[in-house]
């Protein structure tokens, strides 16, 4: 609870628009509520890394296919489909959501870094067509 009150005050709505001018963000809605965010972006600016940052589900709509259905979006866009290797700074709660979808944790014998986040990372070959 204590990392996701923390989280919760790290991104504010400045950070966010901040963040958007280089991510491509997604919102889920369920009619007038959000319901789930999640942005995309280069790492670092490299052409061939990328990030996920700002994904998150309100806790009651955990478990309903919100998660997979943002994750869903995210593969489909072009940050992800032309990177190599994409990362993501994944809660406590949130690392099996990641295993899922193929991620795995960078620094088994560390795995938190200094912020409480697991680094996540995901290598996929990509096609030459």
């Amino acid at each position: 609870m204590d990392q996701m009150i923390d989280l919760a005050e790290q991104y504010t709505p400045a950070k966010l628009m901040d963040q958007a001018k280089s991510a491509h963000v997604y919102i889920a809605e369920l009619g007038d509520t959000i319901v789930g965010t999640a942005a995309i972006c280069p790492y670092f600016d490299s052409a061939e890394e990328s990030i996920i940052l700002s994904f998150f589900v309100l806790p009651e709509y955990q478990k309903k296919a919100v998660g997979h259905q943002l994750m869903e979006q995210l593969e489909k866009d072009s940050f992800y489909t032309r990177a190599q290797r994409i990362e993501v700074p994944a809660s406590r709660t949130a690392k099996e959501f990641y295993e899922h979808f193929g991620f795995k944790v960078k620094k088994p014998d560390n795995p938190e870094d200094e912020h409480g986040y697991i680094r996540m990372e995901k290598h996929q070959k990509l096609s030459n067509c």
